[in-house]
């Protein structure tokens, strides 16, 4: 029988589907991890508009959960990756003294 995977809350939970099949239950995270192209992942262009895409979509939800108009502002940069692992806060420029300001 062939191994399906299908997101769940119930992770590593079996389930017998039609046809003897067996589905394993991974949680969603876990799914979109293992199959990033379908969550918009696969490479960097596609990462960065999928991220500042859902970041839009969550804003006007919760605007309008509230009934307020939006004012969202977006500004993408290029960072080199000093600049990048100092917001993380690793590297050898993540002391802090560099990233308190």
């Amino acid at each position: 029988p062939r191994v399906r995977h299908r997101p769940s809350c119930q992770a590593g939970m079996p389930r017998r589907g039609a046809k003897g099949e067996t589905a394993v239950q991974v949680s969603a995270a876990s799914f979109f991890a293992n199959n990033q192209a379908i969550a918009g992942f696969d490479n960097p262009g596609k990462a960065l508009f999928t991220s500042i895409r859902e970041l839009v979509e969550n804003s006007l939800d919760a605007c309008e959960a509230v009934a307020q108009l939006p004012d969202i502002r977006i500004t993408v940069e290029e960072l080199s990756d000093a600049d990048f692992g100092k917001i993380r806060g690793i590297g050898p420029a993540a002391t802090p003294a560099a990233t308190a300001g």
